[in-house]
């Protein structure tokens, strides 16, 4: 075989063996990425613990909110799933797959849909319908009501669900919330302004 031949078999094989680390390369990439976005890698976080929150004597709404949370943290999906395929902050989003979910679907001023995204929107659409309450209003909090959080607050602006009080601090779910579900205790006096709070009925 000449030197030509054999230059140009050394050449194909370095092509090809080239080319194969490459795909394994995307392979690896490919799988890291999708393993990441899995709700499984989340079990990582410490995502806190439900509470035991009795539904018997909440009204059927509310328990119904309260089974669907349950549910939504034992297995929580990605933020697209709860944003109908939107890549953004999904707070809002998950308030408002929750309420669909529930039968008490919200509705979108500018387009009518169930999904509202902006935690200002959510506060304006709450307000007029009469169901906001300000921080000095003096509202008590049950199961499946929304509290919203202020700029400057340990959450900055946000919004989540109460669930009950413990020991004097507030137990909250939320979506967002470490790009998971996570359930947290809240402490009004210490933790930073809120803005206040949404009667879910």
């Amino acid at each position: 075989m000449g030197n030509g031949q054999q230059d140009r078999s050394s050449w194909s094989e370095l092509i090809i063996f080239s080319v194969a680390i490459v795909l394994i390369l995307v392979g690896v990439c490919l799988y890291i990425s999708t393993t990441l976005r899995r709700p499984e890698s989340l079990s990582m976080v410490d995502r806190g613990s439900f509470p035991d929150l009795s539904t018997k004597e909440l009204s059927p709404l509310r328990a119904k909110v309260v089974g669907i949370l349950r549910q939504q943290f034992a297995k929580p999906q990605p933020g697209t799933y709860y944003s109908q395929g939107e890549k953004q902050s999904w707070c809002v989003n998950f308030v408002s797959w929750v309420a669909h979910e529930a039968g008490a679907s919200l509705t979108n001023p500018h387009n009518g849909g169930w999904r509202i995204s902006g935690v200002r929107s959510l506060e304006a659409y709450y307000r007029a319908a009469g169901r906001f309450h300000d921080r000095g209003d003096n509202y008590h909090l049950q199961p499946g009501d929304l509290i919203f959080y202020d700029k400057g607050s340990q959450r900055d602006e946000h919004v989540n669900f109460f669930l009950k009080y413990d020991k004097g601090k507030a137990v909250t779910i939320g979506g967002d919330e470490g790009d998971t579900i996570m359930v947290q205790r809240f402490d009004f006096g210490n933790d930073g302004p809120i803005k206040g709070f949404a009667a879910l009925e």
